[in-house]
């Protein structure tokens, strides 16, 4: 029971920053109820977090838990292409938010960024 409340009273920020020393599934357990990226409709679960390609709220597509994500997002406005949104995979940038995600802007033809995701 302690447990039980031990996990409901972490914050989403605070399970972020421990992260990397719990396991991805540990701190899924953590946040797989509770966390604001939530959005039930029809009774389905779905998430709108952030590199969660899919929008299903599961392990497997978790952007949160995972310490390598990928995302896709639409360039910022006024520009063409799209942005290839990369996780750090290194330690030392993980707990760096301006480090920890590495953006790459694809303004090719839309074959060639096909390509390349």
């Amino acid at each position: 029971m302690l447990s039980l409340s031990l996990s409901l009273s972490l914050s989403l920020s605070l399970a972020l920053s421990l992260a990397r020393s719990m396991s991805s599934e540990l701190l899924w357990q953590l946040v797989k109820k509770h966390n604001r990226f939530i959005v039930k409709r029809n009774g389905v679960t779905l998430s709108s977090e952030p590199n969660n390609l899919m929008n299903k709220n599961s392990f497997k597509f978790s952007g949160l838990v995972h310490a390598k994500t990928v995302g896709v997002n639409p360039s910022a406005k006024g520009h063409k292409g799209v942005e290839l949104v990369l996780k750090a995979s290194k330690k030392s940038q993980q707990f760096r938010p301006a480090q920890a995600h590495k953006v790459t802007v694809l303004k090719k033809g839309i074959r060639y960024v096909a390509w390349l995701l």
